[in-house]
């Protein structure tokens, strides 16, 4: 597979799309990849960070993405390289935001240091970020819509789900704020000033992110609460139920064990219609412990 590639006088951006083994290790070689830093490379991790080097700059920052297919968010990583005059990006499973914004950096006639590439390409992920929030939030609105509807009743597994979308969510975003702050520290005064007008605008986007998640993730944690206290309620009713049931049956059950009883009962048993007065004590017993349950309003 040969390297897409843009490059403009001296700026030069390489996009490896769904990175295969043979790519990555032509690309290490390429930038002379220290032993350490390829094994971040080569693998897979849960959370964003910097390696540095006097030659380049290693970028790992793993992004919250939004399967419609299960509703979940997934981790995935983009590893980027940066150096002087050359930006490598290097999906690790298909990040369409970025292949969109390279894809339209291939009409443009200029490009700018890889440094401020760096940074747009951070906005095109925060942009993403912010629709994977707008699924979370339409997720909250129809959970909520089903919890409240007329004997409707939201799942526990569903909440729970929407929960830790949002946590994971706020997690990466947070982690990749700490290492923009880092790679500003580490550039030169030159990519410092190019990229510091941007680093403020990210900044200013993940704080709105951040604010957001935070809503959603308290809108969740009270329908949750909410959905406990239906369930509390739920199951009260069922035991309260269950409890004047068996309070209205116990007379006849009572009464039926006593005539049951293998002895003589000359003042009922043996009398002309003691089957009928047999259950009718049984109903009449029943009724009067109904009433007096809903006297006192139990």
């Amino acid at each position: 597979m040969s390297d897409p590639t843009i490059k403009h006088g001296r700026v030069e951006w390489i996009n490896l799309d769904r990175a295969r083994k043979r790519d990555l290790e032509k690309i290490a070689d390429t930038f002379d990849i220290s032993n350490e830093h390829r094994r971040a490379l080569f693998t897979r991790d849960h959370r964003s960070h910097v390696h540095e080097s006097e030659r380049y700059t290693l970028v790992c920052l793993v992004h919250p993405s939004y399967d419609q297919t299960t509703n979940d968010v997934q981790a995935r990583e983009l590893d980027v390289i940066l150096t002087k005059q050359v930006i490598v990006t290097i999906h690790h499973g298909h990040l369409l935001p970025i292949s969109a914004h390279f894809k339209q950096a291939q009409s443009d006639t200029a490009l700018s240091c890889p440094i401020v590439i760096f940074g747009k390409l951070l906005h095109v992920l925060l942009t993403d970020a912010a629709d994977t929030l707008d699924h979370i939030a339409s997720n909250i609105d129809a959970f909520e819509q089903r919890l409240f509807k007329p004997n409707g009743h939201g799942g526990l597994e569903t909440i729970l789900h929407i929960q830790t979308n949002i946590i994971d969510t706020k997690k990466l975003l947070e982690n990749q704020l700490y290492i923009v702050e880092r790679l500003l520290m580490t550039q030169t005064a030159r990519m410092r000033e190019s990229f510091a007008l941007q680093f403020r605008e990210i900044r200013n986007h993940q704080e709105e992110l951040a604010h957001i998640i935070d809503t959603d993730l308290q809108a969740a944690q009270t329908l949750h609460h909410v959905l406990d206290a239906s369930i509390i309620e739920r199951t009260n009713k069922l035991i309260r139920a269950l409890t004047v049931m068996t309070l209205v049956m116990l007379p006849a059950s009572l009464l039926s064990g006593i005539f049951g009883m293998n002895t003589n009962h000359p003042w009922i048993l043996g009398v002309r219609y003691d089957f009928a007065i047999i259950i009718g004590l049984m109903m009449l017993t029943g009724v009067i412990i109904l009433l007096l349950i809903r006297s006192k309003k139990l």
